[in-house]
């Protein structure tokens, strides 16, 4: 719910006009997480997806236009040269003119993995029973994120000393 200021339909009522008492922003259901930029919003649903409506001019929406939109719009990413609507995300965040989405990330033991909304993973931690995915079994590990070459994932997933990835079909 939204109130306030709405010249950019920042509130995601579907109009421009500013209220004083909260508005629901249709057609967004089971939130989970919420951020607002400037004079954007950003939210996740509980199935993954992310909405976003208000200002657009630098295209913070990532709706795949410049146009600012009053009501909730689907984010979308570029996926093997298309725009598809980003799903698998867990949080969301919001800069003043853009905007940021968590894919999905798992702990094991002493490493951890996360991965982007294109797809790549990064692992970092110690490494000793091959769970960081570059080809090394050292304790040392990363102690920085680095990426797994040949590796695009949908979601991934961390035991204690072993790790999976969800990868995308085809």
């Amino acid at each position: 719910m939204g109130v306030g200021s709405n010249g950019y339909g920042q509130l995601g009522s579907g109009t421009y006009a500013s209220r004083t008492t909260p508005a629901v922003a249709p057609g967004v259901a089971n939130v989970t997480d919420v951020m607002a930029g400037r004079d954007h919003c950003l939210a996740v649903s509980a199935n993954g997806s992310v909405w976003a409506w208000g200002r657009n001019g630098l295209g913070q929406l990532g709706n795949g236009n410049v146009a600012k939109h009053p009501s909730p719009v689907r984010v979308k990413t570029k996926a093997g040269g298309t725009n598809v609507v980003l799903s698998s995300i867990v949080s969301v965040g919001a800069g003043a003119d853009h905007s940021l989405a968590l894919a999905g990330m798992a702990g094991g033991r002493q490493s951890s993995l996360a991965v982007t909304v294109t797809g790549a993973v990064y692992t970092w931690g110690d490494g000793r029973d091959g769970q960081l995915g570059d080809g090394s079994t050292t304790s040392s590990g990363r102690t920085a994120p680095g990426i797994v070459p040949g590796l695009t994932a949908d979601a991934v997933a961390m035991g204690r000393d072993f790790a999976f990835a969800i990868v995308p079909a085809g």
